[in-house]
């Protein structure tokens, strides 16, 4: 993998939903400065309000999504890989600084204080970004360290979990996607699912698109192709093997959702990333 670091600032003023949930093999924290959304991270929805941080791992599924409120919000992305810190911290400081993307949480809440002190942070990497001054790398370096550091400082006095949805339809909402996220290898039809959680299949259908953007169908194809990709990567199951063990029935199925969504074919993906 290369080295990779990148900021990506927006700010939308009208409503706007993630057109698919993705995922990649860099780290990404995800900061808003304003507004609120709805977080799909992996098997949960967070609730991200002003002055939240989110952290991403490489090769979990998410996507951002309105939650109701105004729809504007502005907010601030930083992708990285590890190797962007090689060189400049240890491996262990690295272990240790990467803390936020292993803990089960992993949202975080900042004062008002810490929010002044982290977009102070943010600013100057913007600044380094546009400037490509001399050094600009190594500050850049520092100033992620420093974000990682006051983070894991604040994640481990944060003992209060901030960022369920609020209301019994986002709590659905909530348990339906872990469950999926536990059962991705079942059949999961929308009545099944319906008749487990005691809703009708239309009003399942409407309020999982409302509250994470995406479609029943959408969000279980993304959990199974990214398990599909790692037994591809990982195992020697054969390609109908593979389709069986996460989930689909049809060998044929499995294939065409697959290319449609990795742009290859199961058997090339396995070849590209033969070493």
């Amino acid at each position: 993998m290369s080295t990779l670091f990148q900021l990506d600032y927006k700010k939308q003023d009208e409503e706007y939903t993630m057109p698919e949930a993705h995922y990649h093999d860099y780290y990404e924290i995800y900061y808003l400065y304003s507004g609120e959304r709805h977080y799909l991270l992996e098997d949960r929805i967070y609730h991200i309000t002003q002055g939240d941080l989110v952290f991403i791992p490489p090769n979990i599924v998410h996507q951002t999504a309105e939650s109701g409120g105004t729809g504007s919000h502005e907010r601030m992305l930083i992708y990285f890989t590890d190797s962007f810190l090689s060189g400049f911290l240890s491996k262990e400081e690295r272990a240790n600084l990467l803390g936020c993307f292993r803990q089960k949480l992993k949202a975080l809440r900042l004062s008002a204080v810490d929010q002044t002190l982290l977009e102070a942070i943010l600013s100057k990497m913007r600044k380094e970004e546009r400037r490509h001054l001399v050094w600009s790398s190594l500050y850049q370096k520092i100033l992620l360290s420093e974000l990682l550091i006051v983070a894991s400082r604040r994640a481990s006095e944060q003992l209060e979990d901030y960022f369920y949805p609020e209301g019994p339809v986002h709590q659905k909402v909530h348990n339906i996607v872990r469950f999926m996220g536990e059962n991705y290898q079942q059949v999961l039809s929308l009545g099944e699912l319906g008749e487990r959680f005691f809703v009708s299949p239309a009003y399942l259908s409407r309020a999982f698109k409302r509250v994470t953007g995406l479609t029943l169908v959408e969000y279980l194809n993304t959990v199974r192709i990214k398990e599909a990709q790692r037994l591809l990567r990982e195992s020697d199951q054969t390609v109908s093997d593979v389709a069986l063990a996460v989930g689909f029935s049809s060998h044929t199925h499995f294939g065409r959702t697959f290319k449609q969504m990795t742009g290859l074919s199961p058997i090339m993906y396995r070849k590209s990333h033969i070493k």
